[in-house]
């Protein structure tokens, strides 16, 4: 796995503490994930058109898609209402589902 987009680190730190958050994304670090940091023109009108075409989908979830096909990865997610429909407009995006 080259890189993973964490969507909400704030999820973690309301559940689990800001300790444990960081513990958590010091081991995504240690196997090798990377951050992604491309926040480019291009990269914002490809998530702002992924925001405009699928009514219920967050602009974390349009981030994460587009940087996940930019980088020829799965998108990994147990979000299967939000995201079964971007399938079927963006067939180039590939997602698994997990749970």
């Amino acid at each position: 796995m080259r890189s993973i987009f964490v969507r909400s680190i704030s999820t973690y730190v309301r559940e689990y503490g800001e300790t444990t958050a960081r513990a958590a994304m010091q081991n995504f670090k240690d196997i090798g994930v990377l951050p992604a940091d491309d926040m480019s023109e291009p990269f914002w009108q490809d998530a702002g058109n992924l925001k405009a075409t699928i009514e219920r989908i967050s602009l974390a979830d349009c981030f994460g898609l587009v940087t996940a096909r930019n980088l020829k990865s799965p998108f990994v997610t147990s979000d299967h209402h939000e995201l079964e429909a971007v399938s079927q407009h963006f067939p180039e995006i590939e997602i698994m589902f997990f749970r």
